[in-house]
Order: structure tokens, then sequence, then C-alpha cells
């Protein structure tokens, strides 16, 4: 017997069902994970219970009995020792010539992948939420300067007066020194905001980078330099595409429209591209490499 062409045997938790729909074969991994052992085979597969729990599975053993294709189910929630555990489930139809001569059913183990994907989610609301601290404090600072700009036009333009009033000179003074304090109160707070920042990247589970819209390096964690072997500050301002990973630029870029990209650097590793939003719009466009395990 052999499955449709093109068809995979993901490792796992596997069942093999006969003609009649009943269990045929058990992995040894189906009896760890699944609830099922030697004794269930030869019974229906419609009396078991993995056949309705964590998912339905009759209707589409039926299908892919009857229609010779191939049925998949992503991210499937489950109960395991306590616990909460993702499978991919694939039901593919087994052939000898163009009979069907029975069903095979897989369980791949996603739960590790479900979890990191879960995990980098977080981060980037957390990287989005600093952004967003971030600009409101670039802007305060542009509103302070505009103050301190306007304060500096009167006294050129009251030069004269000035001369006269002294006493009022001292007075405008001692209002400098005060914005002054407070702009040194605004560039601590962005020095603070800034020390987070490179913390929160530090802890990141893979490398990350942060290009703009014209995909410029604007970010460049201590994890990426392990990864591709630049130091932060050989990448900081300089062109993604000059940088030789290897990384599809094209594909990058048309992140920039709101989509999400997923390609590979020179050594074929996995590097996933998602669009950075801020102030209703995509600033730019973050590149994570995480060392996901199959």
């Amino acid at each position: 017997m052999s499955s449709p062409a093109g068809a995979e045997h993901p490792p796992g938790p596997r069942l093999v069902l006969d003609q009649r729909g009943h269990l045929a074969f058990v992995s040894p991994a189906a009896v760890r994970s699944l609830g099922v052992d030697g004794t269930d085979v030869g019974r229906p597969f419609q009396d078991l219970a993995i056949c309705h729990e964590p998912i339905e599975l009759h209707r589409s053993v039926l299908q892919a009995s009857t229609d010779a294709t191939a049925v998949e189910f992503r991210d499937v929630a489950a109960e395991r020792d306590g616990g909460q555990v993702w499978y991919d489930v694939q039901i593919l139809p087994l052939t000898a010539g163009n009979r069907v001569m029975g069903v095979e059913i897989s369980f791949r183990d996603v739960t590790r992948h479900h979890e990191r994907a879960a995990a980098l989610d977080e981060v980037y609301g957390e990287l989005e939420a600093a952004y967003r601290r971030l600009q409101h404090t670039q802007e305060e600072v542009v509103r302070a300067n505009g103050q301190l700009q306007s304060a500096l036009g009167e006294v050129e333009t009251t030069s004269a007066e000035l001369r006269d009033a002294n006493a009022e000179l001292e007075a405008m003074n001692d209002d400098l020194r005060l914005t002054n304090h407070a702009l040194q109160a605004l560039a601590d707070g962005l020095r603070q905001r800034t020390g987070f920042l490179d913390s929160l990247l530090t802890g990141l589970p893979g490398g990350l980078v942060v290009v703009d819209r014209d995909l410029v390096v604007r970010v460049w964690s201590d994890r990426a330099e392990g990864r591709w072997g630049l130091r932060r500050a050989d990448a900081h301002g300089r062109p993604l595409a000059d940088l030789g990973l290897g990384v599809d630029v094209d594909a990058v870029r048309r992140v920039l429209h709101g989509d999400m990209a997923r390609t590979a650097d020179r050594e074929g590793r996995q590097v996933d591209c998602q669009p950075l939003l801020a102030g209703g719009g995509v600033a730019g466009v973050v590149l994570v490499h995480a060392d996901v395990t199959p």
C-alpha cells in the first residue's frame, strides 16, 4: 500500500485503519500520547475516544477513504498529562493501485512551535508599546524645544528692554535654567527607555533586526551579532541588502504593505518578517531568526 504522491509521513503518533474502518495499527508514540494501545486493534475506529476527541475525525476519515484525498487540520488543541498540547493532524488514504485499502492518521506535535509563536507575539506587543512611549517622549522634547526657541526669540526682540531691566533678565534666566532642567529630565527618560529596549532585545529567544521603510537597519540585537557575525556598530545605519545575510530583500519590502513573510538567510535558516506598526501605519519591518526545532 502507498500514500498519495508527495504525501509526507511526519514523526509522531500514527494510527492505521483498514478498509472496514477498524483499527489495524498503533505506533508506540500513539500508545504513549493518544490513550490507545494494542488491545484496541481490530475495534471500529468510531468506537474509540480518539475518533471524537480532541477533534471529530470520523467524517474526515470517510472523506479520505471515499475521495482518496488527504485531509489536514492545523493547531488542534488537546489535553495531555494535565497540560495542553497542539497537534497538526493529517489523514492520508492508503492505496494499492486504484483502490483505497485503508487510512493513516498521523499526529505531529507542534506544541513547542505554538508556544514560541505566542511568546514572539507577546514580545512584538511589548516592542510596539515601547516604541509608542519613545515616540511620545520625542514629541515632548520637540514641544519643549519649541518653547525654548520662542523664549530665545523674545530675548532677541527685547534686548534693548533687557539692558534697562536687568532684574527682569535675571528672572528670565531663571526660567531658562528650569527649562534646561526639564530637558535634562527628558533626556534621562530617553536613556532609561533605551536601556529598557536593549534589555528587552537581549532577552529575545532569537536574533532580531528592525529596519525602517528604506530597509536601513535601525535595531541589531546582541543575538543577531551571534547569528550573522556582524557587530551592531557595523550593521546599524546600513541598508539590509548590503549586509550579505542572504535574505530575500523583495520579500522584506512586501511586508511594508502590511503583509507577513518568511524567508531564509544564506545558511538556509528561517527568518520571519512582520510589519512594525506605528502611528496608524507601517514604520518598518521586524526580522526574527529563532531556533525553532520541528
